[in-house]
């Protein structure tokens, strides 16, 4: 019996009936996560993290990975994707060169903590237009979405 099963059942001893059996059921998928979870980066845990956090921003939009789009429409959903991680790309760049400054700017104006956090957020942007693409392409494909 692993840790994380002795927790769940010590969680489950201050629940009552379903709740209870529920918890059980659901042990052997949440030490499954917490292993996957574990094996993660904590950089990549903390970035997946902001993406999902810009993502939810946008919840009220319709989805990269809307699945009544057929093929015509997929594809010009990637263009238009491709173009948006162009575009986020150039903010990016934008955003370190005002972070980085360059060779004749003074010391004390480089290195801006606001510099850097608009630097991180377009790194953000980059990183979810690079995944929608992925996702688009089918790189991303659990066992489980394409079982069905």
């Amino acid at each position: 019996m692993t840790d994380l099963d002795r927790l769940a059942e010590m969680a489950a001893e201050n629940l009552t009936g379903e709740s209870a059996n529920a918890l059980l059921a659901a042990t052997p998928a949440l030490i499954a996560v917490a292993r996957a979870v574990k094996r993660l980066r904590p950089e990549v845990l903390a970035f997946a993290h902001l993406m999902e956090t810009k993502l939810r921003e946008h919840d009220d939009r319709s989805g990269w990975n809307d699945p009544s789009i057929g093929d015509d429409e997929r594809d010009d959903n990637l263009r238009e994707l491709w173009d948006r991680l162009s575009e986020e790309a150039n903010e990016l760049d934008d955003a370190l060169r005002s972070y980085v400054g360059d060779e004749h700017d003074d010391l004390e104006d480089r290195r801006d903590p606001d510099y850097a956090r608009d630097a991180v957020w377009e790194a953000v942007d980059v990183a979810n237009f690079a995944m929608m693409i992925a996702d688009v392409l089918g790189g991303l494909r659990t066992a489980e979405s394409t079982d069905g």
